[in-house]
């Protein structure tokens, strides 16, 4: 699939690609309800505001995927996001990342917000492929309160599944 500035759906799958090095809002804010879940469109768009405000210029792709995408979106699922980045980001960046990404992010059972999962990865560890995968940031509600408390996860070997 060849990169643009907008939203691209790969039909052989089930994740909507956004080449987010040309990240516009207006085309976001506009074409946005054609592939998302209208309840997820403002928190998925926070998320991804946030990812890009740390992340800019090297973001290759945000993959949105699971229940979200899959048309099994539940009142307590998830919102599961796979972001592919050129390069390892520092650890400072990873750690602001996750603190920002707890602004648009709610424990299982709030009204208004879902719990993000976050999962960025670097394109040479994963491509080509090899198991296990390099994950270099995880971010999910789990880890709130070792977030508040200064603790986080360093990079590490995972498991990915799709």
């Amino acid at each position: 699939m060849e990169m643009g500035s907008k939203w691209q759906t790969d039909h052989n799958s089930s994740f909507y690609f956004l080449a987010a090095q040309t990240f516009y809002s207006q085309f976001f804010e506009s074409k946005m309800n054609q592939v998302f879940p209208p309840e997820i469109t403002e928190q998925v768009f926070l998320a991804c505001t946030a990812i890009n405000n740390h992340l800019a210029g090297t973001i290759l792709a945000i993959h949105l995927f699971g229940s979200a995408v899959d048309g099994g979106l539940k009142q307590l699922s998830d919102i599961d996001l796979l972001v592919t980045v050129s390069v390892r980001p520092e650890e400072a960046v990873r750690r602001a990342l996750m603190l920002d990404l707890l602004k648009c992010s709610s424990p299982v059972g709030n009204a208004s917000w879902r719990p993000l999962e976050v999962t960025v990865v670097v394109h040479k560890d994963v491509f080509p492929w090899h198991y296990p995968p390099m994950r270099i940031l995880q971010f999910g509600e789990w880890l709130r309160q070792d977030l508040f408390d200064g603790i986080h996860l360093v990079i590490h070997v995972c498991n990915i599944s799709f």
